[in-house]
Protein backbone atom coordinates (compact mmCIF):
# COMPACT_ATOMS: atom_id res chain seq x y z
CA UNK A 1 0.00 0.00 0.00
CA UNK A 2 1.33 3.65 -0.69
CA UNK A 3 1.59 5.88 1.88
CA UNK A 4 2.16 9.98 1.91
CA UNK A 5 5.16 11.40 3.07
CA UNK A 6 6.83 14.45 2.94
CA UNK A 7 10.79 15.20 3.13
CA UNK A 8 11.51 17.43 5.92
CA UNK A 9 14.61 18.82 3.33
CA UNK A 10 11.47 21.29 2.67
CA UNK A 11 10.86 22.36 6.42
CA UNK A 12 13.96 24.11 7.93
CA UNK A 13 12.17 26.42 9.67
CA UNK A 14 10.05 23.53 12.24
CA UNK A 15 11.96 22.36 15.34
CA UNK A 16 11.59 18.72 15.07
CA UNK A 17 8.59 18.12 17.38
CA UNK A 18 6.77 20.98 14.79
CA UNK A 19 7.54 18.75 11.92
CA UNK A 20 5.52 15.61 12.77
CA UNK A 21 3.04 17.43 14.73
CA UNK A 22 2.14 19.52 11.41
CA UNK A 23 2.80 16.60 8.96
CA UNK A 24 -0.01 15.05 11.25
CA UNK A 25 -2.18 17.90 10.85
CA UNK A 26 -1.69 17.93 7.42
CA UNK A 27 -2.68 14.41 6.95
CA UNK A 28 0.67 12.61 6.13
CA UNK A 29 1.73 9.12 7.11
CA UNK A 30 5.28 9.37 7.04
CA UNK A 31 8.41 11.56 7.14
CA UNK A 32 12.11 11.46 5.10
CA UNK A 33 13.93 12.93 7.64
CA UNK A 34 16.89 14.52 6.55
CA UNK A 35 19.82 13.55 8.31
CA UNK A 36 22.70 16.13 7.48
CA UNK A 37 24.88 18.47 9.17
CA UNK A 38 23.71 22.06 10.06
CA UNK A 39 26.28 24.59 8.80
CA UNK A 40 28.91 25.72 11.40
CA UNK A 41 27.27 29.09 11.30
CA UNK A 42 24.62 28.97 13.75
CA UNK A 43 22.58 32.12 13.47
CA UNK A 44 22.54 31.49 9.68
CA UNK A 45 18.87 31.88 7.89
CA UNK A 46 17.20 28.36 7.92
CA UNK A 47 17.04 26.52 4.35
CA UNK A 48 16.90 23.47 2.59
CA UNK A 49 20.02 22.71 1.95
CA UNK A 50 21.86 24.91 4.98
CA UNK A 51 20.86 25.08 8.69
CA UNK A 52 17.78 23.51 10.25
CA UNK A 53 16.39 23.95 13.93
CA UNK A 54 15.04 20.14 13.51
CA UNK A 55 19.14 19.66 13.52
CA UNK A 56 19.42 16.13 12.91
CA UNK A 57 22.64 14.65 11.71
CA UNK A 58 24.86 11.78 11.37
CA UNK A 59 26.59 12.44 14.56
CA UNK A 60 23.50 13.14 17.25
CA UNK A 61 20.73 10.78 15.53
CA UNK A 62 21.08 8.29 17.98
CA UNK A 63 20.93 10.96 20.84
CA UNK A 64 18.18 12.52 18.99
CA UNK A 65 16.44 8.96 19.29
CA UNK A 66 14.47 9.05 22.08
CA UNK A 67 13.03 12.30 20.28
CA UNK A 68 12.33 11.06 17.32
CA UNK A 69 10.66 8.00 18.73
CA UNK A 70 7.96 10.55 21.04
CA UNK A 71 7.38 12.69 18.44
CA UNK A 72 6.64 9.27 15.93
CA UNK A 73 4.40 8.03 18.94
CA UNK A 74 2.76 11.15 19.31
CA UNK A 75 2.05 12.25 16.38
CA UNK A 76 1.39 8.73 14.20
CA UNK A 77 4.15 9.68 11.60
CA UNK A 78 6.59 7.23 11.27
CA UNK A 79 9.63 7.50 9.96
CA UNK A 80 10.13 6.24 6.34
CA UNK A 81 13.48 7.00 5.42
CA UNK A 82 16.70 8.96 6.46
CA UNK A 83 17.77 11.47 4.04
CA UNK A 84 21.54 12.35 4.40
CA UNK A 85 24.05 13.61 2.23
CA UNK A 86 26.61 10.46 2.29
CA UNK A 87 28.61 8.31 -0.17
CA UNK A 88 28.59 4.60 -0.62
CA UNK A 89 32.46 4.81 0.30
CA UNK A 90 31.89 6.69 4.04
CA UNK A 91 31.94 3.53 5.50
CA UNK A 92 31.90 5.56 8.92
CA UNK A 93 28.84 7.73 8.60
CA UNK A 94 27.08 4.67 6.86
CA UNK A 95 27.45 2.91 9.76
CA UNK A 96 26.49 5.90 11.59
CA UNK A 97 23.16 5.84 9.67
CA UNK A 98 22.27 2.55 9.76
CA UNK A 99 22.69 2.15 13.76
CA UNK A 100 20.47 5.50 13.65
CA UNK A 101 17.74 4.10 11.47
CA UNK A 102 17.58 1.14 13.88
CA UNK A 103 17.88 3.04 16.78
CA UNK A 104 14.72 4.76 15.96
CA UNK A 105 12.75 1.65 14.51
CA UNK A 106 14.41 -1.92 15.44
CA UNK A 107 11.57 -3.44 13.70
CA UNK A 108 10.96 -1.54 10.68
CA UNK A 109 13.87 0.54 10.52
CA UNK A 110 13.32 3.75 8.16
CA UNK A 111 15.42 3.30 4.91
CA UNK A 112 19.05 5.23 4.31
CA UNK A 113 19.38 7.19 0.90
CA UNK A 114 23.30 6.21 0.02
CA UNK A 115 24.70 7.92 -2.67
CA UNK A 116 27.06 6.85 -5.48
CA UNK A 117 30.10 9.56 -6.42
CA UNK A 118 28.56 12.03 -9.25
CA UNK A 119 28.81 11.13 -13.13
CA UNK A 120 32.06 12.76 -14.30
CA UNK A 121 31.42 13.52 -17.83
CA UNK A 122 34.90 14.15 -18.50
CA UNK A 123 36.26 10.85 -17.76
CA UNK A 124 34.60 7.29 -19.37
CA UNK A 125 31.00 6.24 -18.28
CA UNK A 126 30.85 2.53 -17.95
CA UNK A 127 34.12 2.51 -15.63
CA UNK A 128 32.21 4.58 -13.18
CA UNK A 129 29.26 2.69 -13.38
CA UNK A 130 31.18 -0.51 -12.63
CA UNK A 131 32.81 0.95 -9.74
CA UNK A 132 29.13 2.46 -8.31
CA UNK A 133 27.98 -0.89 -8.53
CA UNK A 134 30.83 -2.98 -7.37
CA UNK A 135 30.27 -0.14 -4.46
CA UNK A 136 26.43 -1.10 -4.10
CA UNK A 137 26.82 -4.53 -4.11
CA UNK A 138 29.14 -4.59 -1.03
CA UNK A 139 27.09 -1.86 1.01
CA UNK A 140 24.06 -4.75 0.26
CA UNK A 141 26.27 -7.23 2.39
CA UNK A 142 26.63 -4.11 5.04
CA UNK A 143 22.80 -3.56 4.97
CA UNK A 144 22.51 -7.37 5.48
CA UNK A 145 24.39 -7.19 8.42
CA UNK A 146 22.31 -4.26 10.29
CA UNK A 147 18.99 -5.55 8.89
CA UNK A 148 18.19 -2.25 6.68
CA UNK A 149 17.28 -0.86 3.63
CA UNK A 150 19.47 1.35 1.12
CA UNK A 151 17.95 3.94 -1.17
CA UNK A 152 19.69 4.93 -4.21
CA UNK A 153 18.18 8.27 -5.70
CA UNK A 154 17.82 8.31 -9.93
CA UNK A 155 18.87 12.03 -9.95
CA UNK A 156 20.22 14.20 -12.12
CA UNK A 157 23.98 14.41 -12.64
CA UNK A 158 23.90 10.61 -10.94
CA UNK A 159 25.76 7.43 -12.57
CA UNK A 160 22.17 6.32 -13.26
CA UNK A 161 19.70 8.83 -14.25
CA UNK A 162 16.57 6.74 -15.29
CA UNK A 163 14.85 3.77 -14.67
CA UNK A 164 16.35 1.57 -17.21
CA UNK A 165 20.12 2.54 -16.20
CA UNK A 166 19.15 1.63 -12.07
CA UNK A 167 17.71 -1.70 -13.01
CA UNK A 168 21.16 -2.46 -14.12
CA UNK A 169 22.99 -0.86 -11.35
CA UNK A 170 20.74 -2.83 -9.31
CA UNK A 171 19.91 -6.04 -11.38
CA UNK A 172 20.81 -9.41 -8.75
CA UNK A 173 21.38 -7.38 -5.44
CA UNK A 174 18.88 -7.96 -3.29
CA UNK A 175 15.90 -5.89 -2.91
CA UNK A 176 15.08 -6.40 0.12
CA UNK A 177 18.49 -4.59 1.13
CA UNK A 178 18.75 -1.92 -2.00
CA UNK A 179 15.56 0.09 -3.47
CA UNK A 180 15.33 3.15 -6.00
CA UNK A 181 14.06 6.28 -5.74
CA UNK A 182 12.08 7.21 -8.90
CA UNK A 183 12.21 11.15 -8.93
CA UNK A 184 9.63 12.42 -10.91
CA UNK A 185 11.53 16.21 -11.02
CA UNK A 186 14.50 14.29 -12.47
CA UNK A 187 12.83 12.46 -14.82
CA UNK A 188 11.16 15.65 -16.27
CA UNK A 189 14.52 16.83 -16.89
CA UNK A 190 16.72 13.88 -18.00
CA UNK A 191 15.68 10.57 -17.17
CA UNK A 192 13.05 10.43 -19.90
CA UNK A 193 11.32 7.47 -20.53
CA UNK A 194 7.49 6.13 -20.02
CA UNK A 195 6.90 6.57 -16.46
CA UNK A 196 5.03 3.40 -16.50
CA UNK A 197 7.42 1.28 -18.28
CA UNK A 198 10.25 2.56 -15.62
CA UNK A 199 8.34 1.75 -12.75
CA UNK A 200 7.62 -2.37 -13.97
CA UNK A 201 11.41 -1.65 -14.66
CA UNK A 202 11.97 -1.27 -11.73
CA UNK A 203 9.50 -3.95 -10.57
CA UNK A 204 10.67 -5.13 -6.61
CA UNK A 205 13.16 -2.26 -6.26
CA UNK A 206 10.81 0.88 -6.47
CA UNK A 207 10.86 1.89 -3.16
CA UNK A 208 10.24 5.46 -2.88
CA UNK A 209 9.34 7.87 -4.88
CA UNK A 210 10.17 11.78 -4.98
CA UNK A 211 7.20 14.22 -5.95
CA UNK A 212 8.34 17.52 -6.78
CA UNK A 213 6.81 20.90 -8.30
CA UNK A 214 9.02 20.83 -10.99
CA UNK A 215 8.07 21.39 -14.93
CA UNK A 216 9.16 22.26 -18.08
CA UNK A 217 9.66 25.62 -19.32
CA UNK A 218 11.21 26.38 -22.69
CA UNK A 219 14.05 29.35 -22.00
CA UNK A 220 17.28 30.05 -23.54
CA UNK A 221 19.90 27.00 -23.31
CA UNK A 222 21.98 26.61 -20.63
CA UNK A 223 25.62 24.96 -20.69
Amino acid sequence: TMKLSCTSVMLPHWTLDETFEKLAEYGYDAVELRCRFNPDEQDSEPSFWGHHLSDVSPDNVIEKTDAIRAAARRSGVRVAALAPNCLLDDDETVRKLFNGALAIDPDRPPMVRIGAPRHDRTQPYIPQFLAARSGFADLVEIAREYGVKVLYEIHVGTVAVSAARTIELLRDLDPDHIGAIYDVPNMLRVGLEDSRMGMELLGPYLAHCHMGNGIPVTDERDE
